[in-house]
């Protein structure tokens, strides 16, 4: 982590994160989302409920959807017992057959360029 010289070094916000991709790479990688999200919201196959990657939505927006939805599920009855399970998938990207996902972009109808 880089520290910055605004805050006291106890605070996590002094440090700026050390990112491993060039400036081209994050600007092509945001070029590429935004064709893909717009691509997906044109052809209205991305689903209301996803929250990764669009615009003003993400984790937050997704938790108080969720929180909402359990605490209207749950009503006024107090014995009911809610289970929840997540998962980190921060790094599942790494993991994937990029072939495959090539393959159902294309399927889906994003035109292949490169």
């Amino acid at each position: 982590m880089i520290p910055k010289n605004t805050a006291p070094s106890s605070d996590p916000r002094k440090y700026r994160p050390i990112s491993l991709l060039n400036y081209m790479g994050k600007i092509f990688a945001k070029l590429i989302n935004n064709k893909l999200v717009q691509h997906f919201e044109r052809n209205n196959t991305i689903r209301e409920t996803q929250h990764g990657f669009r615009k003003r939505r993400g984790t937050t927006t997704l938790l108080a959807n969720l929180y909402e939805r359990v605490a209207r599920e749950k009503g006024t009855d107090r014995k009911t017992l809610i289970t929840m399970v997540t998962r980190d998938v921060q790094k599942a990207f790494d993991k994937v057959w990029h072939e495959a996902i090539i393959y159902k972009l294309i399927q889906s109808g994003v035109e292949k360029k490169w």
